[in-house]
């Protein structure tokens, strides 16, 4: 794999810059600030992302190191590779929270599908741990001596064991037992048991509330209620109203003074005798017959009392002769007298009939009045008639129909009275019955609640026993793991270890000129090199020289992992800071020589330009400025 271009769309102190490389050895040169490591974090960031580490502020805290200085809202890139025939473009965006990666094929024309899985092919399996150890070089800066001993004795622990310097066999170890540790401790012995237990209790209750005891009786019960409240209603409504019919007649009737039928039926008749008594009266009083009777009489009283006055004054003075039977008859004076009472009697006659007609109108007026009452109180007219008369023998009958039915109504409020009993008596068993099916249904909801939680606690417990099952299955993986690690890393060191250590011997020999020959490291993990003359244990030489062993083993280390597959691009961050320059001269030769893939060196030197120029060696030069 090689690097052809990257274009950085903000990332440090870069904005919109774009940078080629050749296939082979590339210098990029540039004085300390003008920005070579940060083209290095972002090639490697392209590779692996760049996330905030959360937490203590983290000197290795990319993410905010190198944060656009110019837009912060633009933060990412773009790195075009070639690997095996094809040309891919990485591109990223850093920004969090929605940070984004997409591979797109250049050659074939399509995003990668599955664009973790071509980077990992891209970067030979690499993962980020292996790619800071092997293929990509920073100066170790300040380490001292010692320090950078103890970081080759680990370096070379890891590779040495697991042929991976991401690898640590006897750390994994340590960390797989306190794994298990930890996962034995996670494991709930009597999740088991409680599960059993709530699934017990979880079926019982679902028993219980599925008898008939808890069906829905309730609405039923309620609408059983409604109905029989309405019912009541309607009953006490129609009670009511009766009761106020009867108020109403028998305020009626005790206006017209009416107190049973016997008192409306004599009211009646005496209508009616006084109406017939009316016509009579008035028909007297009307008629001819008595003033006629009475003129007569009157007439002939005068006359006879006028006649016998004549007669006794003419018999007296002899002027009328009269025959011998009826002068013997008036020869006696009671024979006028009896004239003159007759005379007398008519006179009489005529002044009582003359009183009878007088008395007969009196009564025949006073008769109207009454009627005249009786018609307009009941009526509203005071016309006496025969209509009037009909129209209050029908308002008598109204009278009597009224009358009954205080009684009909009476009867109909017994009736009702003794249904509102019942149906008093009924609505205190349906407010029991809606009671108890409330209470029911409380206990039911009780219930229905009680079943939630538990199945959230089965839920809880069955969570648990996966769990359980996880973690016993992890603690036999480990058990697994760890035996086989025990046995991988024997059998790695026994055949990985001394190609490694051949490998990296033949690179020191070369970038320290054959000042050392060969390395040794020991059971113990102590590293010996070897001179012409002597061995000199690691801890008593240089920086300088610690530098190249370092170096050498770190190429050796690539060069076994990549194991035959296309070499990755080296990577130098000014590396040889320590070197003198026959060590430099040394470095770059077994570099261009031995490397066999694309070299990029960051530098703030020119001796690298200077000795590339002077050996004639072939490189792309890019200056910073």
């Amino acid at each position: 794999m090689r690097l052809l271009t990257l274009h950085i769309d903000g990332f440090g102190k870069f904005h919109d810059f774009s940078m080629s490389f050749d296939g082979g050895l590339n210098v990029i040169y540039g004085k300390n600030e003008a920005g070579k490591s940060t083209i290095h974090t972002f090639i490697r960031s392209m590779f692996f992302g760049l996330e905030p580490k959360s937490g203590v502020p983290d000197p290795d805290d990319y993410y905010n190191i190198y944060q656009p200085w110019e837009d912060g809202e633009v933060y990412g890139g773009s790195l075009r590779v070639e690997n095996a025939g094809k040309t891919y473009r990485l591109e990223r965006t850093f920004l969090q929270p929605r940070p984004s990666f997409r591979i797109f094929n250049e050659t074939d024309g399509h995003d990668e599908a599955d664009a973790p899985g071509t980077l990992k092919n891209i970067l030979c399996g690499l993962t980020k741990i292996s790619y800071d150890n092997t293929v990509s070089i920073k100066q170790l800066k300040s380490v001292t001596e010692s320090e950078m001993a103890q970081e080759l004795r680990r370096y070379l622990s890891n590779v040495n064991t697991t042929g991976n310097s991401a690898l640590n066999a006897s750390g994994a170890i340590t960390f797989l037992e306190h794994q298990k540790q930890a996962f034995e401790i996670m494991v709930v012995p009597e999740a088991a048991k409680t599960y059993a237990g709530l699934i017990s209790e979880t079926r019982k209750l679902e028993t219980e509330i599925s008898s008939p005891k808890y069906e829905n009786r309730l609405g039923p019960a309620q609408k059983k209620a409604d109905e029989t409240r309405r019912r009541a209603e309607e009953k006490g409504k129609e009670k009511e109203e009766l009761a106020r019919e009867n108020d109403r007649s028998e305020r009626l009737l005790e206006q017209n003074k009416f107190v049973d039928a016997e008192s409306i039926t004599s009211y009646g008749a005496q209508i009616n005798q006084l109406y017939e008594d009316y016509q009579v009266l008035r028909h007297q009083s009307e008629g001819k017959a008595g003033p006629v009777f009475s003129v007569l009489s009157l007439i002939i009283g005068i006359i006879v009392m006028v006649g016998d006055a004549a007669l006794f004054l003419l018999t007296s003075l002899g002027v009328l002769r009269l025959g011998p039977l009826l002068s013997a008859v008036l020869a006696d004076t009671s024979a006028y007298l009896v004239l003159g009472g007759i005379g007398a009697a008519f006179l009489v006659l005529c002044i009582i009939l003359r009183i009878w007609v007088g008395s007969r109108k009196k009564e025949a007026a006073l008769t109207a009045h009454v009627l005249e009452e009786i018609f307009f109180r009941h009526l509203g007219d005071s016309e006496i008639s025969p209509a009037a008369l009909q129209a209050m023998d029908e308002r008598i009958e109204g009278f009597h129909r009224t009358y009954d039915s205080i009684g009909v109504n009476e009867k109909a409020m017994e009736r009702l009275s003794e249904e509102l009993v019942s149906l008093a008596q009924e609505q205190e068993s349906d407010k029991r019955a809606l009671h108890y099916q409330q209470e029911i249904r409380q206990e039911l909801e009780e219930r229905l609640v009680r079943l939630a939680s538990l199945q959230q606690q089965i839920q809880v417990s069955r969570n648990a026993l996966t769990e359980n099952e996880r973690l016993l299955t992890e603690i036999d993986s480990i058990d697994l793991a760890t035996e086989t690690l025990v046995a991988l890393s024997e059998m790695i060191k026994n055949s990985f270890g001394p190609h490694l250590n051949a490998a990296a011997s033949n690179l020191v020999r070369e970038i320290s000129g054959g000042v050392y020959q060969r390395i040794s490291i020991d059971e113990q993990l102590n590293i010996y090199l070897y001179t012409k003359d002597r061995t000199v244990p690691i801890t008593r030489i240089s920086s300088g020289a610690l530098d190249q062993v370092y170096l050498g083993l770190r190429l050796a280390s690539a060069r076994l992992i990549e194991n035959g597959a296309d070499r990755l691009p080296l990577i130098l961050d000014d590396s040889f800071v320590l070197y003198d320059d026959e060590r430099l001269g040394n470095a770059i030769n077994c570099l261009v020589a031995g490397y066999g893939g694309q070299i990029i060196l960051f530098s703030c030197h020119h001796r690298e330009k200077l000795f590339l120029d002077e050996a004639g060696v072939r490189y792309r030069y890019i200056d910073l400025g």
